[in-house]
């Protein structure tokens, strides 16, 4: 068994990226980000532990997402008051693929193998003051991938700016820093899916409307797929075609997520949202649709609160997120 620092680059050399999908209906809905508002949803407080208070104490959430390719995901949570400062969390998330085909060379089918991501956390938000608190979770990840396995453990560290006279707050979160335990390959060096990122939402004082601007992955300013090293030749002249790649405004939006929230009242949320580097990377050139955009909606029903996300990452489809939460202590 070894153990190994790892640091983050974007580019597909990472291990566990499922933890990079939205835990929450509400997060895919927004464009798939993390969130800081303090509002008493326990589902973000799995990605942003300092939103950890007693507004969540007592409450479970499951959440299951319908993603592509027969990939099923799900997450669990439960939290509980420790200290009139001190609240903790569980949580629970997995995702499988299912059975896939086993090829050989010709692609000739000889059988079938599964895969599947798992992870286990324990979250502890701390509250300074009336205006900031402080989060901080540690989680065990497994995954495998037919005959391959790997395992790891994670941290995730936050912090959370409220001033609710303002209707604003503000979270720095660096989610993902650890240790690779187990690597699938003896000796491969991996990069886990490491993302330090800044939100502010800001709830406007004289409408329904509040605003979630995200920026996300800081640790690296390229995060875009484009290789600005590869080698273009005329199809004529067979000459050399320089390429100019990604310019400053198109490499900062795509670190940048937006969403909106319309609230027609205590009971009923509408939610947008926007995801300007997903659009860029999935989107068909000469037909772009929907790509990149998301939508979803909140209602709260007796005790239940039950929220739905659709995103749409291409032409092929988008994702169906369904979270459902409770306090299981209320009586009303």
């Amino acid at each position: 068994m070894t153990s190994d620092l790892a640091t983050a680059q974007v580019g597909g050399t990472q291990v566990f990226s499922s933890l990079s999908i939205p835990a929450s209906a509400r997060e895919s809905a927004l464009g798939g980000a993390m969130l800081a508002m303090k509002d008493g949803d326990l589902n973000l407080c799995i990605r942003n532990p300092s939103l950890l208070d007693s507004a969540v104490a007592g409450k479970v959430t499951f959440g299951y997402i319908d993603y592509f390719a027969k990939t099923n995901a799900g997450v669990f949570a439960y939290a509980r008051t420790i200290s009139p400062k001190l609240t903790a969390a569980a949580s629970i998330q997995f995702l499988s693929h299912g059975q896939l085909d086993e090829t050989d060379e010709l692609g000739n089918v000889i059988g079938q193998f599964g895969a599947s991501d798992f992870s286990a956390g324990i979250g502890l938000g701390y509250r300074v003051d009336s205006l900031f608190s402080l989060g901080g979770s540690v989680k065990m990840v497994y995954s495998s991938l037919a005959n391959y396995y790997a395992a790891g453990l994670l941290f995730d560290l936050s912090a959370t700016y409220q001033h609710p006279g303002q209707n604003f707050s503000a979270s720095l979160v660096l989610n993902n820093i650890g240790f690779i335990l187990d690597p699938y390959i003896e000796g491969q060096k991996s990069e886990l899916p490491v993302n330090l990122a800044i939100g502010i939402v800001k709830r406007l004082p004289h409408a329904p409307l509040r605003f979630n601007l995200v920026v996300d992955h800081l640790e690296s300013w390229q995060v875009s797929y484009e290789d600005e090293t590869q080698i273009l030749l005329d199809p004529v002249s067979g000459t050399v075609v320089e390429q100019g790649g990604p310019q400053f405004g198109d490499r900062l939006m795509r670190h940048v997520k937006l969403g909106a929230e319309i609230l027609f009242s205590q009971n009923f949320h509408f939610r947008l949202g926007y995801d300007y580097r997903r659009r860029k990377e999935l989107g068909v050139d000469n037909k772009l649709g929907m790509a990149g955009f998301s939508y979803g909606f909140g209602f709260k029903l007796s005790r239940f609160q039950l929220s739905y996300g659709r995103a749409i990452y291409h032409l092929a489809g988008p994702s169906n997120h369904f979270s459902v939460s409770t306090n299981i202590f209320s009586t009303r």
